[in-house]
């Protein structure tokens, strides 16, 4: 089956392919249920229900012998034979929906899950209770900012942390050189929290990573 003359493939004038020729369909072969299943055969979609005009120029010469449906009263089961009819089957579907891909989703941003608990280290020292002190917390490791002021009390609390005893002697703080960048910072009242929630995020512009010694 086929539409043609109708300036697209869903709008035309029914033509079925008998004996290798294409010929016109006569109106009373096909009902409005027949309509609706060729509009689904050729792909289409829905028989439009808007009037219809659709003007077919004249002439005898190059039309061929139309086809009557026979024994089946449908397109799709029947015994076709020619006939001289005036009236023609007109079909008119809607064009089809073009239907676009949907991009693929993109996740949720999400905040990565912190990995492991807050823990201590020091790092770069003169042995392994001396160095640069480093905090992972929220899923971070970043320098411990130097704060002068606070710090004392909390060298105790820190190598007691990292089983190196008590606050040692200091004979001055190296360059810390390359480094983590400074994430964390002393809070300036503790209290009595965990000493691992005794540090809040900070900039890290101006600021150097503090050093400690412990006893061992």
């Amino acid at each position: 089956l086929r539409l043609t003359r109708g300036g697209c493939r869903c709008t035309g004038i029914l033509e079925v392919k008998w004996e290798n020729q294409w010929r016109q369909i006569c109106w009373e072969s096909v009902s409005t249920g027949d309509l609706d299943w060729i509009c689904q055969r050729l792909e289409c979609g829905p028989l439009t229900s808007e009037p219809l005009e659709f003007i077919i120029r004249g002439g005898r010469g190059p039309q061929r012998q139309a086809t009557r449906c026979r024994g089946q009263p449908n397109p799709w089961g029947c015994h076709w034979e020619l006939e001289n009819c005036t009236d023609h089957v007109i079909v008119a579907c809607r064009e089809p929906v073009k239907t676009t891909p949907k991009p693929p989703t993109t996740p949720p941003a999400t905040t990565p899950a912190p990995t492991g608990p807050p823990r201590l280290r020091l790092v770069d020292g003169n042995f392994s209770c001396s160095g640069f002190l480093e905090l992972h917390k929220q899923g971070l490791w970043g320098a411990v900012a130097s704060i002068p002021h606070i710090w004392p009390h909390l060298v105790t609390l820190i190598c007691q942390e990292l089983r190196c005893g008590t606050a040692g002697n200091s004979h001055g703080e190296p360059d810390p050189g390359i480094h983590l960048p400074v994430r964390w910072e002393a809070v300036d009242s503790c209290g009595s929290r965990s000493l691992l929630d005794c540090f809040n995020r900070t900039s890290s512009r101006g600021r150097t990573p503090a050093f400690i010694t412990c006893s061992g």
